[in-house]
């Protein structure tokens, strides 16, 4: 299933989407949608009403595409993406909220994160004010405190080995060149 996941920034208190996929069940805030009625090649379009989908659903070779109306968090994201976010997903769920947030609810002992943050100097390429600078030493501080490990992959610049995402931990394996990702 190819989901298109539109972000939109919620209320205060609003919860965030919920997603799971099971198959061609699609389930979105405990409502299972049951897309295996759409045949290859097929399109169908939700009539108005109260659900999450934006535009039509279709099945090509195979893969669901679907475009998810999702809520984040209201400190998540100042403003709407410029442009939707896109996963793949065959089964489990489909988390879409704030860095912090997920890190700080699924993080434990044999977690593997794969952290794929703005480049340095790009942070405003998925939606203005999304991913700013500070957020660097946020995540920075979040990883000090990590139990599980993680991967992170960031540009190599001087001034990213100059902040604390770099000093403050042991890097094992770190690749140079346009694209850095080191495992700690």
């Amino acid at each position: 299933m190819h989901l298109t996941l539109s972000p939109i920034r919620g209320l205060p208190g609003q919860p965030e989407t919920v997603i799971s996929v099971a198959g061609d069940v699609l389930t979105i805030d405990g409502v299972a949608y049951d897309l295996g009625a759409v045949p290859e090649g097929g399109r169908a379009t939700p009539a108005p009403g109260a659900h999450p989908f934006v535009g039509a659903i279709t099945r090509e070779g195979g893969l669901i595409r679907a475009t998810i109306r999702v809520v984040l968090d209201d400190t998540a994201a100042p403003d709407q993406p410029a442009s939707p976010w896109a996963v793949t997903v065959t089964s489990g769920p489909v988390t879409c909220m704030d860095f912090a947030a997920f890190i700080d609810r699924i993080d434990r002992p044999g977690v593997l994160f794969y952290l794929d943050p703005p480049y340095y100097g790009c942070e405003d390429d998925y939606g203005r004010e999304l991913f700013s600078r500070a957020r660097f030493e946020e995540l920075a501080e979040q990883l000090g405190r990590l139990k599980g490990r993680f991967i992170l992959s960031l540009n190599d610049r001087p001034e990213v080995r100059d902040t604390s995402i770099c000093a403050s931990t042991s890097t094992r394996r770190c690749a140079t060149g346009s694209i850095s990702a080191s495992v700690w």
